[in-house]
């Protein structure tokens, strides 16, 4: 028996709304399943799923004594299976989100959409503010286009885009930034990087980097191994940027109502693309001094 609590993000995935204290019942992945939820959630539960009952955990611990259940929740709501046989089910339903439906796809394309009309004006944003009030310039024009941001924006200027995860800063930029950010649409997200030189040499790494992410597009299709495009990576990138070593993250990943989903596109993965996926690519370089990545969606 399958339960899917409602504070579990692959509640929402399998019923398409969110939800306090509410429990989805399956007897296996493919059925719809029974709600069981409680007083305060009833009626408009009922206006949203054929199956629903009026029921809290303790309820649902009387149906038996083994669970599958995504450990992707709170330990203080595991703790009140102790005593049940309990199984991770987040790898199975990951796969199953692997694969998205025309509608997921369509509104990721939205989020993406709503990112990219910020792209023109980053150059100047970039010249006439700091890192953090780019961020916060972000934030608000995401907010006027009536989305959310899918994630804290990364606006990394000089030395401080060496980072891949840094955390905006009062600094002004001098030779290149590096902006990291999406929106999330419908409870979908996006994610897209730009890197923006302001002198000859910036420009040929950041332009570089764009380069490598247009050669390795080219690569991926279905059926083609995930862990050898992964590899072929840091060849594609050295072709355009001679200065590069090596990537110190992976290649990219899935993207969907998280930001980050599986699987990652790296080395180790096992797995092939498939038609269906939407990935977030993102080649980038980094010195001591300075890092450049691209990144925007793939939909196969």
């Amino acid at each position: 028996m399958i339960v899917i609590p409602s504070e579990s993000v692959h509640f929402k995935y399998f019923t398409g709304f969110e939800a306090a204290g509410c429990y989805l019942i399956k007897n296996d992945m493919e059925e719809d399943g029974e709600l069981f939820c409680s007083e305060m959630e009833y009626q408009r539960m009922k206006n949203n799923w054929e199956d629903v009952k009026l029921g809290k955990i303790a309820d649902v611990l009387k149906l038996g004594k083994s669970f599958d259940i995504p450990f992707d929740i709170s330990h203080s709501l595991m703790i009140k299976f102790k005593g049940k046989k309990i199984k991770d089910c987040s790898k199975e339903i990951e796969e199953m989100r692997m694969i998205k439906f025309p509608e997921e796809k369509s509104a990721i394309k939205e989020a993406e959409k709503i990112c990219l009309e910020l792209v023109p004006e980053l150059p100047k944003i970039v010249k006439k503010y700091t890192e953090e009030e780019a961020s916060h310039w972000i934030k608000r024009e995401l907010h006027d286009m009536e989305a959310d941001p899918s994630f804290e924006p990364i606006v990394a200027y000089d030395e401080n885009s060496a980072f891949p995860h840094h955390q905006s800063e009062d600094k002004k930029c001098k030779n290149i930034a590096l902006i990291d950010f999406g929106a999330k649409v419908e409870g979908y997200c996006s994610d897209v990087t730009f890197t923006i030189g302001f002198n000859p040499h910036m420009n040929k790494i950041s332009d570089g980097i764009e380069d490598a992410w247009n050669d390795i597009k080219k690569s991926i299709k279905p059926n083609v191994k995930i862990n050898r495009l992964a590899t072929l990576a840091e060849g594609i990138i050295k072709n355009h940027v001679d200065t590069h070593e090596k990537m110190i993250h992976s290649l990219g990943h899935s993207i969907g109502m998280d930001v980050h989903e599986y699987p990652r596109i790296n080395k180790k993965s096992k797995i092939n693309f498939e038609k269906g996926m939407v990935l977030a690519i993102e080649p980038a370089t980094y010195t001591k001094t300075y890092g450049a990545r691209f990144e925007k969606e793939i939909y196969l």
